[in-house]
C-alpha cells in the first residue's frame, strides 16, 4: 500500500517545453523527408519514361533504315 499513499506531481511526469520542441522537430523532419522522398521518386519515374522512350525512337529508327 506504499503506492497508494504517494501522490505524484504532474509536473514531474509531463515532457515540457523541451519534449513539444523535440516532437516539433521530429514532425518537421519527417514531412521534408516524406517531400524530398516524393519529389526523388518523381524524377525517377519521369526518366525512367523518358528513356524508354528515347530506347523505343532509337529501336524504331534501326527498323526503319
Amino acid at each position: 500500500m506504499l503506492y497508494a499513499e504517494t501522490t505524484i506531481d504532474p509536473q514531474l511526469v509531463t515532457p515540457g517545453p523541451l519534449g513539444f520542441a523535440a516532437i516539433v522537430f521530429v514532425a518537421v523532419a519527417t514531412t521534408l523527408l516524406v517531400f524530398d522522398m516524393v519529389r526523388r521518386v518523381r524524377r525517377q519515374r519521369i526518366l525512367a519514361q523518358v528513356e524508354a522512350k528515347l530506347d523505343a525512337e532509337e529501336a524504331a529508327a534501326k527498323t526503319a533504315k
